[in-house]
């Protein structure tokens, strides 16, 4: 047996193999209409295409000519156009003697002072008058030319021969073919010349699985269907990939080896994924460590995050994903390349090409925080580095845990750092902001408002300066509004008066001026002047950036008059859609484009746009989600949204996410909550809709209990059923709070717990369960201690006075139960489960005069018994 895949520069024609491209370019050659631009990764068989359509298509009629550009240096475009010239006039010199003498003699006597295209266009007639049929150029490795100074004139002269065809008709006799790894939009470099937009483009892909099947039966491989699909499975039909491997099994063959899926998987490993120096994955891994734009593409595209139009053709050029014809979504283009190109290799590309604190900040950058954290901790690992270095690093990773609401960790790392205020007060300073941020989150308010204070007090009058003043403002209105909203207000406007005056760069101004104005007009908002608040709401529009106006103009539809509401809200959809705004992580201003901002913008703009709002929505989450979030699930959030923060609730919102074919069983749990919810009155249309919900969170395994929402639902569910006397229903709200709530929740929430447990003792003595009852006070009770030393917010079902009230009504009732207890026990014998609850402690004594102390439980048997009697 002979072997048949030999290497080789160009692909045998007895292997070649006929893809999509071979027709195409078939056709524009007979067409003649185009020029053709092929453009191809290298190793993908471009040269063996062309070289195969100049066998099949030249003839009698036909001369195609084959230049490779690459091969040449030209110093001028004159010596460029000579030898196009020459080579036509070399390779049919019997048919062109009379065009070859006359451009010969034009040369020696150098008359002209045309430019070189122009003579060149004026020889290339001379012979296509005298050639008979058509002529072909094929000019491949076009993108070595297009480094030259001239090649502008070059392409220019090519675009303009399909245009002189009605002045000159003999140059409907030639066409060209050019082939490169370069967009045709970029060949013409001087962006005042017309572009070369005319050709038809040719993309060469890898073979399916069909052609990879015919190019196995053509090299006569004896291999079973599972080893031929295990080989595409790896190559994806890359065609030099392809070949290699298929020569490296003819091998194994050869020396009488089994072939088998294994075998397949150790070739590819020896071949190209120990090493990596085997084409072209060692050309494909230069470029991206080279090219740091090419390495964050492939990250996106391994990510399924959407990249520019540019950056999906470059990757198609440089072959590492399939074009765009093939796959809408690019993706890498077969498991060598992915293997190749992991994310481990990706992470060490770039350490290679910076720092690791510089590396660690780009990470951040584009939102890849817990990897950026990493990169700076190894940093910080440096024996070497100056106290100046450090620091710098320190803050940084303080700064990410913040954005990853992990103020514990920020406030950590900001204990470490080591910055003298003499030294440098606008550092020292700004850790100081960071951290009174930190402590406002974990609800040390009033640590939180201190170290505001000790900012404004001391430090510069600059950016953080007054950031620490509406800061300070806005923990203090979380603090207590009522007491502190004046202050509040003078204090913000003083803060206005000063920036403005101030010789600021205009952005600094007004980025402070925007964020004081929208917080007086949150404030006015509140206190129910809705012709101030649109005053302030107008007054920090101007000069706010983009990502500011969204929470501004939300604010204006709300304040404003029907006509300009829907200005307002026509803005904000544009703004929103445009795709220039990106989300910002939680941070420490409202006015900032978060999550929330998206969802309060979507909730205000339903009002508007109920004819197309699930089209809006499935923009958005394309834009800001790259399609990872369901529609369902940002509709939910949107409405929620809408009940909480805009006091509006609209069930049609949930309803269209309840149409969503896809929707979850938790959304439609989730969602069906919502609808109820849309109902501010605990009333019967409320308690009819939350039966459903509640059925139908029951009904879903998963649901559990997820957040404040689901308690605060249940709460009012349990309190309208109360009211309405249908305590057996009341019972199942009630329940599905108590037998979720475990010992984590009891730390973390004790006032809500303390809250829930009185509510359920509540229906239960409604019910006669006076046991139920005393056992839920009981665990209320227990929970005291931890209520009044935590650092817990006010609890979301009541507040702190009336928690603080519960908890003396549950002591009354526990001590007058146990005084009314005592009396019933001293006249029983016999354990009545009605009567005494299970864990009662109890004193009893036997017969035989020993007295034991114990829960009812465990003594219930010997009492029922007559063994002993209740002392």
């Amino acid at each position: 047996m002979e072997k048949v895949i030999k290497s080789s520069v160009s692909v045998p024609i007895e292997l070649y193999v006929t893809r999509d491209a071979d027709a195409q370019l078939a056709t524009v050659i007979t067409e003649m209409s185009r020029p053709g631009y092929i453009s191809v990764a290298r190793q993908m068989g471009k040269t063996s295409l062309l070289q195969h359509a100049k066998q099949q298509l030249q003839g009698e009629n036909r001369t195609i000519i084959y230049f490779d550009l690459s091969a040449a240096v030209y110093e001028s475009s004159s010596q460029y156009f000579q030898h196009i010239i020459d080579t036509i006039l070399e390779v049919e010199e019997d048919k062109l003697s009379q065009a070859k003498h006359a451009i010969m003699q034009r040369r020696r006597e150098s008359f002209t002072t045309v430019s070189a295209s122009s003579e060149y266009d004026k020889e290339l007639r001379l012979i296509l008058r005298e050639l008979p049929g058509t002529l072909v150029l094929i000019l491949d490795e076009v993108d070595a030319l297009a480094k030259a100074t001239f090649s502008d004139e070059v392409f220019a002269q090519i675009r303009s021969v399909y245009f002189m065809r009605n002045t000159h008709n003999v140059l409907h006799n030639i066409t060209y073919i050019l082939s490169g790894v370069i967009e045709p939009a970029k060949l013409i470099k001087n962006k005042d010349n017309s572009p070369f937009n005319i050709a038809t483009q040719i993309f060469l892909d890898d073979f399916t699985f069909e052609e990879h099947c015919v190019f196995v039966e053509k090299a006569k491989l004896a291999i079973s269907h599972e080893v031929k699909a295990r080989v595409y499975e790896w190559t994806s039909g890359n065609p030099r990939i392809t070949y290699e491997l298929c020569s490296a099994l003819e091998d194994k063959l050869l020396t009488g080896n089994r072939i088998d899926t294994d075998t397949v998987n150790d070739i590819v490993q020896e071949m190209y994924l120990l090493q990596y120096n085997k084409a072209p994955v060692d050309h494909i891994r230069d470029v991206v460590l080279k090219n740091s734009l090419i390495r964050n593409a492939v990250k996106s595209v391994k990510k399924g995050d959407n990249i520019s139009d540019e950056s999906a053709g470059q990757l198609y050029l440089y072959g590492i994903t399939a074009s765009k014809f093939k796959s809408q979504v690019p993706k890498i283009k077969n498991k060598i390349l992915e293997a190749a190109l992991s994310d481990n290799w990706l992470r060490e590309a770039e350490m290679q090409q910076k720092d690791l604190y510089t590396f660690g900040l780009e990470q951040l950058s584009v939102g890849e925080i817990t990897e950026g954290i990493a990169s700076i901790n190894l940093y910080l690992e440096n024996t070497n580095l100056d106290n100046f270095n450090r620091n710098k690093a320190l803050f940084s990773i303080a700064n990410a845990y913040h954005k990853l609401e992990n103020y514990i960790q920020s406030n950590e790392y900001l204990d470490k750092y080591n910055v003298a205020r003499e030294e440098n007060p606008d550092d020292y300073y700004f850790a100081q902001f960071l951290r009174a941020l930190n402590l406002n989150f974990l609800n040390y308010v009033t640590e939180g408002i201190e170290l505001m204070q000790n900012i404004i007090d001391h430090g510069v009058k600059n950016q953080i300066y007054y950031s620490a003043i509406i800061n300070q403002a806005n923990f203090k209105l979380t603090n207590s509004f009522d007491k502190n909203y004046s202050t509040a207000i003078e204090a913000l406007q003083s803060a206005i008066a000063q920036v403005t005056q101030s010789e600021w760069p205009d952005n600094y101004k007004n980025s402070i001026v925007s964020s004081a104005n929208f917080r007086l007009a949150l404030i006015n908002m509140r206190l129910g002047s809705e012709a101030e608040s649109r005053v302030y709401f107008e007054r920090a529009l101007p000069g706010a950036v983009s990502e500011m106006q969204p929470s501004i103009l939300v604010g204006l539809i709300l304040s404003s008059s029907v006509e300009e509401k829907i200005l307002y809200a026509n803005r904000l959809r544009k703004l929103i859609t445009d795709k220039s705004l990106s989300l910002l992580p939680k941070i420490e201003s409202d006015i900032d484009f978060t999550e929330k901002s998206l969802r309060q913008s979507l909730g205000v703009l339903y009002n508007f746009y109920q004819h197309d709002y699930y089209a809006l929505i499935e923009e958005c989450a394309i834009h800001y989600y790259n399609g990872a979030k369901p529609i369902y699930a940002i509709l939910y959030e949107v409405g929620i949204e809408k009940i909480e923060s805009l006091s509006s609730g609209v069930e049609g919102i949930f309803t269209l996410a309840l149409k969503c074919s896809n929707i979850t069983e938790n959304y439609t749990a989730k969602c069906l909550q919502g609808i109820a919810l849309c109902i501010d009155k605990n009333d019967e249309t409320f308690a009819k809709r939350a039966i459903v919900a509640l059925e139908s969170m029951l009904g879903s395994p998963d649901y559990g209990l997820l957040n404040y929402r689901d308690l605060e639902f249940v709460i009012r569910g349990a309190v309208t059923y109360q009211a309405m006397n249908i305590f057996s229903t009341a019972l199942r709200f009630i329940s599905y709070l108590t037998e979720r709530l475990d010992a984590e929740d009891e730390s973390s929430l004790p006032g809500d717990c303390i809250a829930i447990y009185y509510l359920a003792g509540g229906i239960h003595a409604q019910t006669g369960n006076i046991a139920k009852q005393t056992t839920f006070y009981e665990r209320a009770l227990s929970l005291v201690p931890k209520w009044r030393v935590s650092k817990q917010k006010p609890p979301v079902l009541m507040d702190s006075e009336t928690v603080d009230a519960v908890i003396t009504d549950m002591n009354r009732a526990v001590i007058t139960r146990k005084l009314q207890g005592a009396a019933v026990l001293a006249n029983i014998t016999k354990y009545d489960g009605d009567k005494i609850p299970r864990n009662t402690i109890l004193t009893v004594r036997y017969k035989n005069g020993q007295i034991v102390t114990g829960k009812a439980k465990k003594l219930a048997a010997d009492l029922n018994s007559g063994k002993c009697t209740v002392m």
